[in-house]
């Protein structure tokens, strides 16, 4: 073979390309990257089904999925709305007790309109109590991160 790359091989000789091994940190890496998106995948497959669980009063499904690990704070892609919107919203009390003692919800998660669950509580669902009970909850997650909570004084 000749020693500059320009030239020509000889009429007989053969052009092998050789792939070089992957270094052993760059198949890690790649198996590393495997796993992590099939775990978003799996989170977000569970997501949909908690929320489709809550949306249908399935309350058997909704307790084994949060078994399994379900995201309890993941967002419907169309209208950002979390498992304790669309339970505050339908005014179904067992759903948004049982998502709330997962001490997972995040109350200061806005839907794609602005609103918070203990608005859509009030609003969609007509739910005093539980209205009551999302907007302390909303205040007291405020304060414990350092939010402004000026914002949500009007929302119930």
């Amino acid at each position: 073979m000749k020693a500059f790359k320009d030239d020509e091989p000889d009429k007989g000789e053969k052009i092998r390309l050789v792939s070089a091994p992957l270094s052993e940190s760059a198949a890690a890496e790649s198996t590393v990257r495997a796993f992590l998106e099939k775990r978003r995948m799996m989170q977000e497959t569970l997501g949909i089904q908690l929320l489709q669980a809550v949306y249908d009063f399935d309350h058997a499904r909704m307790d084994k999925l949060l078994e399994e690990g379900a995201p309890v704070n993941y967002q419907d892609k169309e209208t950002l709305a979390t498992a304790v919107h669309f339970a505050a919203a339908a005014g179904d009390r067992v759903a948004l007790l049982r998502l709330l003692k997962t001490n997972e919800c995040d109350l200061l998660v806005k839907d794609r309109r602005g609103r918070l669950p203990a608005t859509l509580a009030t609003i969609g669902g007509a739910d005093a109590a539980a209205a009551r009970l999302l907007s302390h909850l909303q205040r007291k997650q405020a304060i414990e991160r350092g939010v402004d909570f000026s914002f949500l004084r009007y929302q119930v």
